[in-house]
């Protein structure tokens, strides 16, 4: 916490460009890098190296919204706490790589925080970021998609012809899909459902008819590639997150059109997906099942087993980096299909890091939640449309959280998800600094 100085960032880099804006958006779009580098991604490397520049000068800079001091707060607890349990953690290798990886993920937020503290034109950047990422991964996806070849990933899987993929329970078929550099196509998919929001808000913000139809063409591309994976939880969180678009937008006939335009139209990509890809509706037809449905019977009995680590451990969690060698040596736990990482990553945090840390991220998520929502009616009224328009996509984008958060906990390994979080923080800091003026100047 001490790291946290009060000097103004950067100073270098105002003097002929707007670097911060330049290493904000690299750092967004080399998030196209995926997991395909391994932990040599290009957007922490570079994330590290401007906070060791930040750290050395002395100019960080420390939040100053509740949501995103509790973030900080959240995290440095999370680490000291992580550092803690690997003195009884079933995987100290596993936890140690873990919580670097948070540790990493920190500096990320920091640094987008700082970054974003001097620079004027931060959500268009943030905005450009996360769709030239999702633009850059599309070429690799439709390649796989229409040549059922893929590159391998970091774990060294080899190249070569679409992969036997479960489509339920032990049942695993070949299968068309994309993972693009993501080494796997859940991970993909919550890729694209994060990006989705961006691209929904593009479209709303774009100024003519060219750009519209851009932003309406890579809408559809994203998801058309989620369908066609197959990927239930994502097709789930696009229809949410249609539907609180429709909810939120403004009223108007060319709103009203334009906004029911892009529903139909997805609705038609969806019906072409089915037809490209006939185990997609096979997979939604397993879920009549229920839970004792294929795929669903070990998926549930990871949840039981990570309730149980956490019940045997009177709440302390298993360790840091322990879920997996716990279930899979664990005594009383129930068979999981010889899958044994938790594929959810609420369950996972709460066995490995126990209850208190649960209890700190729950809350960071439902202040940033609730914040967001009280800025957003406060802009409304103030009539400041960029505010407005931010935090209105930010509300869209976290609706999907506890669903996007269940198709696949690897997600918390990669800088996907430690950037978003940044880019909460960044919404919010932006949203209280324009609010506070905007008091300041009412009492004034």
């Amino acid at each position: 916490m001490s790291l946290l100085m009060t000097h103004n960032p950067i100073s270098f880099m105002q003097k002929k460009y707007d670097w911060n804006s330049v290493i904000i958006w690299l750092i967004l779009a080399f998030l196209a890098a995926g997991s395909a580098v391994g932990n040599m991604q290009p957007s922490r490397l570079l994330a590290i190296a401007v906070f060791v520049y930040l750290l050395v000068q002395g100019k960080l800079v420390e939040p100053m919204s509740m949501p995103s001091r509790v973030l900080v707060f959240t995290l440095f607890f999370w680490i000291v706490w992580g550092i803690i349990s690997l003195i009884w953690t079933s995987d100290l290798t596993n936890g140690a790589n873990e919580l670097i990886i948070i540790a990493i993920g920190f500096i990320i937020i920091l640094t987008l925080l700082n970054l974003a503290n001097n620079t004027s034109n931060v959500l268009l950047i943030i905005r450009s970021g996360w769709i030239s990422a999702f633009i850059i991964t599309l070429p690799l996806a439709f390649w796989e998609l229409f040549t059922f070849q893929h590159i391998p990933d970091a774990g060294g899987l080899l190249p070569g012809k679409s992969d036997l993929v479960e489509t339920g329970g032990p049942a695993s078929t070949i299968m068309i899909y994309a993972g693009a550099t993501f080494g796997n196509r859940n991970n993909y998919c919550a890729f694209i459902v994060l990006c989705i929001p961006f691209l929904l808000w593009a479209f709303e913000q774009a100024k003519n008819r060219s750009k519209k139809t851009k932003y309406a063409i890579l809408m559809v591309l994203g998801v058309f590639i989620v369908v066609v994976d197959g990927s239930r939880l994502g097709m789930f969180c696009l229809v949410l997150e249609l539907i609180f678009w429709l909810m939120l937008q403004r009223r108007g006939s060319t709103v009203t059109f334009k906004k029911w335009s892009i529903i139909l139209l997805i609705a038609l990509i969806f019906y072409l997906a089915f037809e490209f890809q006939e185990h997609t509706l096979s997979r939604l037809e397993d879920l009549q099942e229920g839970l004792s449905g294929k795929g669903q019977v070990g998926r549930t009995n990871l949840f039981i087993n990570g309730l149980r680590l956490i019940k045997s451990t009177a709440g302390l969690g298993v360790g840091a980096g322990g879920f997996m060698t716990s279930v899979r040596t664990g005594s009383n736990m129930l068979p999981t299909e010889r899958i044994y990482a938790s594929h959810n990553l609420w369950i996972e945090i709460l066995a490995d890091y126990g209850v208190f840390v649960w209890s700190l991220f729950i809350f960071w998520l439902i202040a940033t939640f609730s914040y967001v929502v009280k800025a957003r009616n406060i802009a409304k009224k103030i009539e400041h449309d960029d505010i407005e328009n931010a935090l209105r996509y930010t509300i869209i984008l976290m609706v999907t959280f506890p669903f996007c958060f269940l198709m696949n906990s690897s997600i918390f390994r990669w800088t996907i998800l430690w950037s978003m979080f940044g880019c909460l923080a960044v919404i919010t800091e932006i949203a209280w600094k324009a609010i506070r003026r905007y008091q300041h100047d009412t009492v004034q």
